[in-house]
């Protein structure tokens, strides 16, 4: 599977801890003061661009939907996609309708299918060689 999604494993460093799920409560802790400053900062957003709709969408067209897929990192990849992006890249041409078409749908219908809603969340240190601490 790794080779197929071309998986880069070389930044797995972990802040040191004496268990598992000492590092785990650590990352918790970590993100959730981070989540908190963030809506701090959307409470100070004026309320009206909180509570405005979207009264309608430009009409998608497949040429869009091809320039964001080719777009994409190739190395892009994430194991809750059943596809790697390389290879939806190299298939774009016969892909691209039936992504433009499910995304249209979700679009008129107002609904997001579950599976689009979850992501897989993996800390990587952005560069090799500093320190394995939760702010890098």
């Amino acid at each position: 599977m790794n080779s197929l999604c071309q998986v880069d494993n070389r930044y797995d460093t972990l802040p040191p801890r004496n268990s598992p799920q000492s590092l785990a409560n650590d990352f918790d802790t970590f993100f959730i003061k981070k989540i908190e400053l963030i809506q701090e900062d959307i409470d100070k957003v004026d309320s009206y661009l909180l509570h405005s709709k979207l009264e309608r969408f430009s009409r998608l067209r497949e040429d869009s939907v091809q320039r964001i897929i080719m777009s994409s990192s190739s190395n892009a990849a994430s194991t809750l996609d059943p596809i790697p992006t390389w290879l939806i890249k190299r298939c774009s041409d016969a892909l691209t309708p039936t992504i433009t078409q499910l995304q249209k749908l979700s679009l008129l219908e107002g609904h997001i299918p579950a599976p689009w809603k979850n992501a897989m969340v993996k800390p990587q240190l952005k560069k090799s060689g500093i320190d394995p601490i939760l702010k890098n």
